[in-house]
């Protein structure tokens, strides 16, 4: 006999456990027990270059493969280099230059702070070569009221443009201007020629360069030259020097935007901010951000300063500069944790975040079955969680959506139970092929998660009280007695709420019987004939095992309870369906 389900306690969602600091689905770091820094990645080398604090507490450049092995420092024993700070470095794209900042000799330690690569005072541009072996100065600028910003080579590696401070009103950032002249070489040493100054906007105060459009007649600006923006609203701009053209494409200008990152196909920028964070005075909070490359259709790819998220830190996380993969598929990027932009790792971040897949029952992953009810963990995938409150399940919840695709290319919208930040329950749709299928979430119309999973015909599972595959089993039973059927009742009691269930005895009377339903998911399409159930040596007869009829994706086995039971206290039953075994579940007899 098949019976109905007590409630819909077996959809429990459940939460992606950290497994190690800023190590999320798609976030890992690089050189997880190192500083990280600025940083660049080349792709004419697959080389990345990055800045971090030596032991003298000076910035020295590093490069590394981008994996974070093979640590090499450039600047550390030169000869030739003031011993101060030396940072912001950027690869020209031929990969035999890096053009970065230098500490001017002389200036006093006082000034640790506002000459490191974070703020450039009292810096020049310097260029070396990726070696670390030769090192030329581009710039002198003058030793007081001045310094420079995130220097970087245009594609054709004939300009350079960077950012020079120029007056240290009005506070607290003081004005800038952006700076862009044509490197030359004599005898193969590079200087600069032609140098053009710049300060585009209504009222000129900061400027920070992140580098040349593809086409190399634009340059990428983080400023706020608008009245209406407050000190702390820079946004990101793109500045084209022959036209005077001067365009804002993030326009928060009560947000922090800056650093701005064009993907090798110039067709998107990655960039930070601010928006939709809580600030809070001397503390910096911000993520990182995508667009395309006019400013239109922007998204948050991280989630590190709001609670509710896989990725979410409990102290303040302020997302720095950034590096894109070759390929265009994630990017590094330089996270600072300190406040001070001292202290922080590089990340790598995947802009399609991986997923696991598990059932939703057992909680066990390997294959998945037709019609069975799947859990998905990534991150990014819906901003608040919503759960399916229509019959039947809709293919999409909030602005999430699914697309299932087996083995043999055939798409399926997917209906969703439930989806959160970090999870989506979703239903195998019933024609899924066997074989190898990718699922893919949509968010706001863009693939923000996805994997492949193998379909086989069967994968039991049992769901639990406790929503964690083991434990007492979320049962029901009922008492036969004579023609008379019992109402169903728990085989589990939760004395302490949610996650404190455990097996609440079940009694087997002499003149009754007693049928227990476990509730399933991925089991149905086995033959009837091979379900089995035991416990402690003993055989359970398998009255039904099959579809639950009052909601999509529910199997439902129900089991005979031999008298020898009685007395037995709590025993693990294992339940098998085509040779394949679902988690093992737990009853109690008296």
């Amino acid at each position: 006999m098949k019976l109905s389900v007590p409630g819909i306690f077996l959809l429990a969602t459940s939460c992606f456990a950290q497994t190690a600091a800023f190590t999320y689905p798609g976030i890992t770091p690089i050189r997880p027990n190192g500083q990280g820094g600025r940083i660049d990645w080349s792709a004419k080398l697959n080389l990345v270059a990055y800045d971090t604090i030596s032991a003298n507490g000076y910035y020295d450049v590093h490069t590394m493969n981008p994996d974070g092995s093979n640590d090499q420092c450039l600047t550390c024993n030169s000869t030739v280099l003031p011993g101060l700070h030396k940072g912001n470095p950027s690869f020209d794209f031929s990969g035999k230059w890096i053009v970065f900042q230098v500490e001017k000799a002389g200036t006093s330690s006082v000034f640790n702070q506002l000459a490191s690569p974070g703020s450039g005072l009292f810096n020049d541009v310097w260029v070396m070569d990726v070696k670390g072996t030769v090192f030329y100065p581009l710039t002198n600028v003058p030793a007081m009221n001045s310094g420079v910003l995130h220097p970087h080579f245009n594609h054709a590696g004939t300009q350079v443009t960077w950012a020079q401070f120029v007056n240290p009103a009005p506070s607290p950032l003081g004005t800038w201007e952006v700076q862009i002249a044509d490197l030359v070489y004599n005898s193969g040493v590079p200087s600069l020629q032609n140098v053009k100054t710049y300060q585009p906007g209504i009222m000129p105060r900061f400027y920070e360069t992140h580098g040349f459009s593809l086409d190399d007649q634009s340059v990428y600006l983080c400023a706020n030259p608008d009245p209406a923006q407050k000190w702390y609203g820079a946004d990101i701009y793109v500045f084209t020097p022959a036209t005077g053209a001067f365009v804002d494409l993030t326009n928060t200008p009560n947000d922090w935007d800056e650093h701005a990152d064009l993907s090798p196909d110039g067709a998107h920028i990655v960039w930070i901010s601010s928006t939709g964070i809580q600030l809070a005075a001397n503390n910096e909070k911000s993520d990182y951000w995508i667009m395309n490359v006019d400013g239109s259709n922007k998204r948050r790819l991280t989630w590190f300063n709001n609670p509710g998220f896989p990725e979410s830190q409990s102290s303040s996380v302020a997302a720095a500069t950034s590096a894109w993969s070759p390929d265009g598929t994630r990017f590094l990027g330089y996270v600072v944790t300190d406040n001070f932009g001292n202290s922080g790792p590089d990340l790598s971040i995947e802009i399609v975040a991986p997923a696991a897949q598990v059932s939703t029952a057992s909680y066990a992953g390997g294959a998945i079955a037709p019609d069975a009810i799947i859990a998905l963990f990534s991150r990014n995938m819906s901003v608040t969680p919503v759960p399916a409150t229509l019959t039947p399940v809709p293919d999409a919840l909030g602005t999430t959506n699914v697309t299932f695709t087996d083995a043999n290319n055939t798409s399926f919208p997917t209906q969703l139970y439930y989806v959160s930040a970090g999870q989506v329950n979703y239903y195998v749709p019933s024609g899924a092929a066997p074989g190898t299928a990718t699922v893919s979430v949509f968010r706001d119309g863009f693939m923000v998660a996805g994997g492949s999973v193998q379909v086989a015909a069967v994968n039991p599972g049992i769901f639990t009280a406790n929503g964690t595959g083991s434990g007492v089993a979320a049962a029901t039973y009922v008492t036969v007695t004579g023609g008379s059927v019992s109402p169903p009742a728990y085989v589990f009691a939760c004395p302490g709420g949610a996650g404190t269930c455990v097996p609440a005895p079940i009694p087997l009377a002499a003149n009754s019987s007693v049928v227990v339903e476990l509730y399933g998911t991925g089991l149905r399409h086995g033959n009837s004939s091979t379900v089995t159930a035991t416990a402690g040596g003993q055989n359970l007869i398998v009255q039904y095992s099959g579809a639950q009829s009052t909601l999509l994706g529910l199997d439902q086995v129900n089991m005979l309870v031999p008298q020898t039971f009685a007395g037995s206290g709590t025993v693990t039953i294992n339940l098998s369906v085509d040779g394949v075994p679902a988690n093992p579940v737990q009853l109690a007899f008296q």
